[in-house]
């Protein structure tokens, strides 16, 4: 009987073995970049933007644009056909925007794409937040909190030298951090509840079920638990925290000022660190398996994805002016970047390489009447199946081959005519939708080449012989 158990457990395992789903990694080591597309004025100025789903592209001229993904360019999708300040806010999937040299703001919607509120005469030195129904901001010595559906303040509170860092939403309450306070806005009963803090903060907040993570003037990493005004623990750090903490999976990340990144459990332990080979350009970015730094200098920085799991780095260089902060969105980071010579903008989208490499034998003379060796190697392909055509100069097709998933990725084909010929490679794969690689190559008629040689050989041998003949007499 325990044979029989055994054998059994056994086949069930052989069998959730074979049915494995292979996957490719977020980030490999055969990575590349990609312009996008150009964007046409290079002396407007430009804000790359991310919605829940999409890529937002807006400039100074009150123009907005969705990145289409299938055809690979940005879409018209709104004018405002006024001009824009640098005011300009995104928060929860709404942008406000700032009329040029006026007190009117605009509120526009990502998820709805229409603009759903305009303000009038009012004056705002910096935003804090926006969600549903309010804007909270500071004018002066006072921070608003603003009801723009029904145009009404309905709170103020005076502040003293507070600086104000980010804002969260969670259960109809609005939370916000200052360097002197933790503030609970409830929507609700219209009530605000401030928490003095113990330890000055010096950066934003990460929220985190009932607790917050911060940076504190002491150099410390502070979790806290607002709703008991009780702190959690407190970590000492080598340099001051200026920057938000982050997570991924079940870690809290954080980049002080000290050119390092850590990543720490819940409990406060250390997972793993690792130190940046120069300074920090841009905020971290959080991917679903790497956090992605971008590091000095600004032209041709390297970006580093930083392998959590695995405890492993890959680093990709870009050679690009970086104009941007960057955006992740459906496995890749998308940044605008400037050429150096011509100051041409343009979006750049960096990630995994999935391609067919194209291998061909005999590398350099490829003879008319003798075999041609093709080697196909997928890169970060899952099962792909591949439908190949060869065509001439004319665009005819001479050749065609259909390999289907698992079967061997070479073939061999033997040319009738010299002259040049583009080989295609139309490309479907389990995690990749149809695509097109393409390769030139040229096939030389040897004896042609030869017999031409030789009575050019020929030609010039009996020249010689003439013009010594003469030089004799």
């Amino acid at each position: 009987m325990k044979r029989i158990i055994i054998i059994s457990i056994i086949l069930l395992l052989s069998l959730s073995c074979k049915n494995k789903i292979k996957l490719i990694p977020e980030i490999t080591h055969v990575l590349n970049d990609k312009k996008l597309c150009k964007l046409k004025n290079n002396n407007e100025t430009f804000k790359l933007l991310k919605s829940d789903s999409n890529l937002i592209l807006l400039n100074s001229n009150g123009e907005i644009f969705k990145f289409n993904i299938d055809k690979n360019i940005f879409d018209d999708l709104y004018k405002i056909n006024t001009k824009i300040d640098s005011k300009t806010f995104n928060q929860n999937n709404k942008i406000i925007f700032n009329q040029s040299g006026t007190n009117i703001y605009m509120i526009f919607d990502l998820n709805e794409y229409k603009m759903i509120k305009t303000i009038k005469n009012i004056k705002i030195d910096n935003f804090i937040g926006i969600n549903k129904e309010y804007i909270i901001f500071l004018r002066e010595k006072e921070l608003i909190f603003y009801n723009f559906k029904k145009n009404k303040i309905k709170k103020r509170f005076n502040i003293n030298r507070e600086i104000f860092y980010n804002m969260k939403y969670k259960n109809n309450k609005i939370l916000f951090l200052s360097n002197k306070k933790f503030y609970i806005f409830n929507e609700k009963n219209n009530d605000l509840k401030i928490i003095k803090l113990k330890n000055i903060a010096s950066s934003g907040f990460l929220l985190e079920g009932d607790y917050i993570y911060y940076g504190s003037e002491k150099r410390e990493l502070i979790k806290f638990k607002y709703k008991k005004n009780k702190i959690k623990w407190k970590l000492k750090l080598s340099k001051i925290l200026t920057v938000e903490p982050k997570k991924i999976g079940k870690y809290i990340i954080v980049t002080p000022e000290d050119n390092n990144i850590y990543f720490f459990n819940k409990n406060g332990n250390l997972y793993w660190w690792e130190k940046f080979d120069s300074i920090k350009l841009k905020p971290a970015v959080i991917m679903k398996q790497n956090v992605c730094i971008f590091l000095m200098p600004v032209y041709s920085p390297n970006l580093i994805f930083y392998d959590f799991k695995n405890k492993k780095t890959i680093t990709y260089t870009i050679n690009h002016i970086i104009k941007s902060n960057p955006i992740y969105l459906n496995n890749f980071i998308y940044i605008l970047v400037e050429n150096e010579k011509d100051k041409e903008k343009s979006i750049l989208k960096i990630g995994n390489k999935y391609s067919v490499d194209i291998k061909i034998t005999p590398e350099f003379l490829k003879p008319l009447g003798k075999s041609i060796k093709f080697d196909l190697q997928p890169i970060n392909l899952i099962e792909p199946g591949l439908e190949i055509n060869i065509l001439n100069k004319s665009k005819n097709n001479v050749f065609e081959k259909l390999i289907k998933k698992r079967e061997a990725l070479s073939f061999i084909w033997i040319p009738d005519k010299a002259g040049n010929y583009d080989m295609i490679v139309k490309v479907n794969s389990k995690n990749q939708n149809k695509f097109e690689v393409e390769q030139n190559f040229n096939v030389v008629d040897l004896d042609k080449i030869l017999k031409k040689y030789l009575f050019k050989l020929q030609k010039e041998c009996k020249l010689d012989l003439i013009n010594n003949a003469i030089n004799k007499e």
